[in-house]
């Protein structure tokens, strides 16, 4: 058996080997890990093992699952879903569009803009597993009735995603004149990539703080306010694509993406009753 748990219907459990994979080519920008537990939950075949009550004064027995009231732990597939879809087609409308842009930057520009976007995508699987602990330890402290304990975990999680962030941009600028010579000979190809991790280096704190905050409200089954934080982030960076030009208008509504999606994770989160976010314990 495998060490899990499910919160109000969605199965948070530790992750197969192919998982961080997936979440990081995907949590960026997708949460396609949540999504697919859910679809299989749907379906009766997740496979993974469901927790069961332990004694204790926040696990109940009988009619309950990890804290929660039977007929509350099996309606969380279908509202997880839908939200998750149409927040992966909000990113990926905004990839798609970004490269188009840089397309009709020129040949040089769209050689950079893709070599760019995989080492930015890359990237993910070094900060996504967090994003992966997160959805599974703040589901299961939620599912024992502990709200303060998923908040500190929270607390120490996000603080480890920024100090990865700020090594991994370190890391980027100490070696931007090196790292594009292992994809292109092109001598102007090789000068806008390394203009090009400059974004990409400046982005890595925030992008690591943004996966584990969507890891964090995944986890909080919080899909509806992700998925309208998602739909103004990526309107606002389809909003910078369509005014800039050139390689850096494109990555500068990249940028857009992810400091709007930070922006609103952090009220989320940090907002009190007033963001009314399912981790606030004032």
């Amino acid at each position: 058996s495998r060490p899990g748990h499910r919160h109000r219907g969605v199965d948070f459990c530790w992750p197969l080997p192919g998982d961080a994979a997936t979440a990081g080519r995907g949590d960026d920008v997708t949460g396609s890990q949540p999504l697919m537990r859910a679809w299989r939950r749907e379906r009766g075949s997740s496979g993974y093992e469901q927790p069961r009550a332990s004694g204790g004064g926040e696990a109940a027995a009988g009619g309950e699952r990890g804290g929660l009231p039977a007929e509350e732990a099996v309606d969380g597939g279908d509202s997880a879903i839908c939200p998750l879809v149409v927040r992966g087609a909000d990113v990926r409308q905004v990839l798609t569009f970004a490269t188009s842009q840089a397309a009709r930057a020129g040949t040089e520009a769209v050689a950079a803009h893709q070599v760019g976007l995989q080492i930015w995508l890359l990237m993910s699987f070094a900060v996504d597993s967090l994003a992966v602990a997160a959805q599974t330890l703040i589901a299961e402290e939620l599912g024992k009735g502990s709200k303060r304990g998923a908040r500190e975990i929270a607390d120490r999680l996000t603080s480890l995603a920024a100090q990865i962030g700020v090594l991994l941009m370190v890391a980027f600028l100490s070696c931007s004149s090196v790292l594009p010579k292992a994809f292109t000979v092109d001598v102007k190809v090789d000068e806008m990539v390394q203009h090009l991790l400059l974004y990409i280096s400046v982005m890595q704190p925030i992008n690591a703080l943004v996966f584990v905050g969507d890891g964090i409200l995944q986890g909080s089954e919080d899909f509806t306010f992700l998925t309208k934080a998602m739909f103004v982030a990526a309107v606002a960076s389809l909003a910078v694509l369509v005014a800039g030009e050139g390689i850096d208008g494109v990555w500068s509504g990249l940028v857009a993406l992810q400091v709007m999606r930070a922006a609103g994770l952090g009220w989320r989160y940090y907002g009190g009753r007033k963001a009314g976010g399912p981790l606030n314990v004032e």
